[in-house]
Parts: C-alpha cells; sequence; structure tokens
C-alpha cells in the first residue's frame, strides 16, 4: 500500500501541489488508511459475492433510448407521479438515469443485481 500511496504522490506533485504541503498536513498517511479501507471491503465483496470461487462477469446495464419500457429489467426513475396510472402498454424510454449490474457466468446465465432506472418519453412532455 505504501508504494500506492507514494505513487499518489507524485502525481500530486506533478498537478502541483507542494511536496512540503504534503508532508505537513500529513495527507499521505490519512490517504493510505483510506485506501487501505476501501482494499479492505472490496476484498470482502468479492468474497461475498462468490467471486473467489465462482467465475462470472460483472457489467453494466444501460438502456437504449427509444427502447420499449419493460418493468422486468427496467424501473422508471419517475415512478411517484401520477403518470403510473396512465402509463402507455408500449412507453418509450428517453434515456437511463442510474445504471444497472448484471452478473452473467459461464453458463450464460445472467441474473440482474440492479435494475437500471430510466426516464420515460412522457415524462418530457
Amino acid at each position: 500500500m505504501a508504494f500506492v500511496t507514494a505513487e499518489v504522490g507524485t502525481i500530486l506533485a506533478v498537478a502541483g501541489w507542494s511536496q512540503r504541503l504534503l508532508e505537513e498536513k500529513g495527507f499521505l498517511d490519512i490517504f493510505q488508511e483510506k485506501l487501505t479501507r476501501i482494499v479492505t471491503l472490496a476484498f470482502r465483496l468479492q468474497t461475498a459475492i462468490g467471486e473467489s470461487v465462482i467465475s462470472g462477469d460483472m457489467q453494466t446495464m444501460l438502456i437504449s433510448p427509444n427502447a420499449t419500457f419493460d418493468r422486468d429489467i427496467m424501473e422508471d426513475g419517475f415512478s411517484q407521479d401520477e403518470r403510473n396510472a396512465k402509463r402507455e402498454p408500449e412507453e418509450r424510454v428517453a434515456g437511463t438515469t442510474d445504471i444497472g449490474l448484471q452478473w452473467s457466468t459461464k453458463g450464460s446465465a445472467i441474473h440482474l443485481l440492479r435494475k437500471p432506472k430510466v426516464v420515460l418519453c412522457s415524462a418530457l412532455d
């Protein structure tokens, strides 16, 4: 971890930070503590989702503009308003507002971990 912290210090120095300022404030020590915590949590997440045992790929999921809204694979990002009662059967998506996450295994099975949120064209009327 010390190597990564030193490299961050070098990058900040190239970006114009004074080496004296970095040393006085103890910035690199604080950064190293936070980076250690992030790496530890990443390893725990890796174990929790089984990546250490099961092979598969995590992929982000975006919905293309003008796609037909499908409640099974996406969420309406503005579902709190009264438009739900008047939803068109073939409603179109204007774009993705929150990225989704899916996991695919070797056998081509796809598991939707988080549905992407979309804004519908009707919300823009």
